[in-house]
């Protein structure tokens, strides 16, 4: 049986911590991110977590995913340009493509982004 109404922002919440396996990388509910005071004090871009100049400090700096409430930090302004994110990934960092999305799928998963703002 077919619901007579469906909620996208939930179908898109489904996925992103189901099927489209966001929350590995972007936590659950969007809820593990960097700072973009990194980009405003350091000049590099959202994700990038420069090395701490200190005897601690590790080998080399690591890539972490951006703010996905923070929509300064993403600098993906559009629904398109999320959906191409999505759907293709974004090239020069871990994010891979979600080929395996339907549409709707990403559709519902850019419903529940926008809902984060």
């Amino acid at each position: 049986m077919i619901p007579l109404s469906r909620d996208p922002v939930a179908e898109g919440r489904a996925l992103f911590n189901g099927k489209g396996a966001c929350n590995t990388c972007h936590g659950r509910d969007a809820d593990m991110f960097t700072d973009v005071r990194q980009e405003i004090l350091f000049g590099v871009a959202p994700g990038y977590i420069p090395p701490i100049i200190t005897p601690f400090a590790g080998p080399s700096p690591r890539r972490v995913p951006p703010n996905l409430r923070d929509w300064f930090a993403l600098r993906i302004r559009t629904d398109l340009e999320l959906y191409r994110a999505i759907k293709d990934g974004i090239g020069g960092s871990t994010m891979t493509g979600t080929r395996h999305l339907s549409d709707r799928e990403i559709s519902d998963l850019i419903a529940y982004l926008n809902s984060l703002r």
